[in-house]
């Protein structure tokens, strides 16, 4: 599955090994001013949701994120659907194919793999059952509290309003 720079339960610290070791260390190693001005992020769809993770996360750390067409940042239109709602239910075509890709799948299982809590079996929480459609409140919540960035900026907004002016740049399609 995808880790999409998050510290996931599932994947492990790769925010932290980024932002703490990785980019300390290439700072240290060539002729950069390792501030957060000469440090910029893009990226498109997975790598736009990790790109933007990480801007909203250490808005210090960054200059801006210039983003296009991200992977879902906001759970209540996950795939058309709102999977905080009760009786949620996804149908679609990315579902399917996973279930016909079988244990490791594709795109739902590289998304469960970041933001879903761990099973009892080791493995990431399926959002939802692949024959009915069925979401799992429980994991829903938990991706919802988490990793549903709209719900962050939101919450946030007060405190992070300064760090974050003029650093955000999302193009999506229609």
């Amino acid at each position: 599955g995808t880790h999409e720079f998050a510290d996931s339960p599932n994947n492990g610290p790769w925010t932290t090994a980024l932002v703490r070791e990785l980019i300390p260390h290439q700072e240290s190693r060539h002729r950069v001013d390792g501030t957060p001005a000469s440090r910029f992020l893009m990226g498109h769809s997975s790598g736009g949701w990790a790109m933007l993770w990480l801007q909203v996360n250490y808005p210090d750390q960054f200059g801006g994120a210039w983003i296009s067409a991200p992977d879902f940042t906001d759970f209540t239109d996950f795939e058309g659907v709102d999977i905080t709602h009760p009786d949620a239910r996804i149908t679609s075509v990315m579902g399917r194919m996973d279930a016909v890709l079988g244990e490791y799948g594709g795109q739902s299982t590289s998304f469960e793999a970041v933001f879903s809590p761990r099973g009892g079996d080791g493995r990431p929480m399926p959002l939802y059952d692949r024959a009915t459609g069925q979401v799992d409140p429980v994991v829903a919540r938990h991706w919802r509290e988490n990793w549903d960035i709209s719900q962050l900026v939101r919450r946030e907004w007060p405190a992070q309003r300064r760090d974050l002016d003029d650093k955000l740049h999302v193009w999506v399609g229609t």
